[in-house]
């Protein structure tokens, strides 16, 4: 059996002389229960938004309905003798129906409001989080400078300028650039022009066909979507003019999609009722920006997630099986601060790995180039320097620690993640 690869963001397992494995459970079954309330909590938000609707549309129509009444009853006093009295016994009483259908969509929210509140306070316990963090200090100089750049990803170029200045710091030139260039595109595509994503893939071509390697996918989309919006907006004639120019060429790789948009051309008229309107929905954008996206970060080296918002999440993630670890330790008296690694790993999910991590599951050492992760013949797998101590020597048989397969070095290979 393999042993347990760790994530990038996971702890890796180390020696567990310091916690036991109730311990371990502990810890998990707290995860555990913080997670169930926190989708309690997101329930809730839901219902009391919902219920939110439902009152702000029953205010407004009772408002309107009331000021309506009002500008009636004005002009009819102005309209009719002084001696006349006014009555106005049909529109009060369904006036008062409003207010109480009102009375009782507010009461309903409010009682909602008051659920929200109860899981507020089963989901956040008020525990001081310092107690999770390690007492070595922050580098604040790399802080700022994911900061600086997290502000350019999203866009924020003015604002990442000023912190820049505050913090006396100054985000290269390098990566300002492309970022600009993306954002720019981004907001286009947003706009559903695709014109600068078109001068963005003619101008940089050779760079992605070098590095990312991806285009062809991208192009695709984009042809894609000017064909229906021509399609659309021009006719028949005009959109299979332009397949045959630009789309013809993917005919070897995506032809099923290309029968897919010359059927589409039957219906030009009446394409949203048509078997073919989810060729004209918002996701074809979204997923074009997405990849785009994706692209224009492989291009320039960086993260395709914003590192800033990844250890934000992961953090948070986090943040109650440690805090729930840290009780724990000082109850028993003990420091983490002492530990070179913490006693438990902490599983963040699939969105968090990036690359395998192997762990020795005898020397619990993380594998390195020096020190491979080794196949058994028996499945097992172990690092180098573990198997080369227990069989004291290259020529030695020696057994397995988990079976009693006895194997050599020879018999073993190295495996490559």
């Amino acid at each position: 059996m393999l042993a347990s690869v760790a994530t990038q963001q996971n702890v890796k397992p180390a020696g567990a002389e310091n916690a036991s494995a109730a311990e371990a459970a502990a810890a998990s079954k707290q995860a555990f229960e913080n997670a169930a309330n926190l989708a309690l909590l997101h329930k809730e938000t839901e219902r009391v938004a919902k219920k939110q609707r439902v009152c702000l549309a029953r205010t407004d129509e009772c408002i309107m309905s009331l000021l309506a009444e009002i500008r009636g009853a004005r002009s009819r006093v102005i309209n009719l003798p002084e001696r006349h009295a006014l009555r106005h016994s049909v529109q009060e009483k369904n006036f008062a129906g409003q207010l109480a259908s009102q009375a009782v969509s507010v009461k309903e929210m409010l009682a909602c409001v008051g659920k929200l509140g109860k899981a507020l306070d089963k989901a956040f316990v008020h525990t001081d989080v310092c107690k999770a963090k390690w007492k070595d200090p922050l580098h604040t100089a790399s802080l700022d400078q994911v900061i600086a750049q997290h502000l350019f990803r999203v866009g924020r170029f003015d604002l990442s300028e000023q912190f820049s200045q505050a913090a006396s710091m100054s985000v290269p030139e390098s990566l300002k650039k492309p970022f600009k260039s993306m954002r720019a595109v981004l907001y286009a595509i947003q706009q559903h022009n695709l014109e600068p994503l078109e001068r963005w893939i003619k101008d940089n071509r050779v760079d992605i066909e070098s590095k990312a390697g991806e285009l062809t996918q991208l192009e695709f989309k984009l042809r894609k979507l000017g064909f229906m919006r021509l399609l659309c907006e021009e006719g028949r004639a005009e959109a299979v003019q332009y397949a045959r120019r630009y789309i013809a060429p993917f005919a070897k790789t995506e032809m099923g999609e290309i029968q897919r948009l010359m059927a589409a051309t039957v219906f030009a008229s009446k394409l949203t009722d048509s078997p073919y309107k989810g060729l004209l929905t918002e996701n074809n954008w979204e997923l074009v920006a997405s990849e785009f996206h994706h692209i224009c970060c492989n291009l320039t080296g960086q993260a395709c997630a914003s590192p800033l918002l990844t250890a934000i999440n992961a953090g948070a993630d986090a943040l109650p099986t440690l805090l729930k670890l840290a009780s724990v330790l000082a109850a028993k008296g003990q420091d983490w601060d002492r530990m070179p690694q913490l006693p438990l790993e902490l599983n963040l999910g699939r969105e968090y790995t990036f690359h395998s991590i192997f762990a020795c599951p005898v020397a619990r050492d993380q594998s390195a180039p020096e020190n491979p992760p080794m196949l058994l013949p028996c499945g097992l797998v172990l690092c180098k320097n573990s198997i080369q101590k227990m069989a004291k020597g290259n020529t030695h048989t020696f057994k397995c620690p988990y079976c009693p397969v006895e194997t050599s070095i020879a018999s073993c290979r190295q495996i490559y993640f």
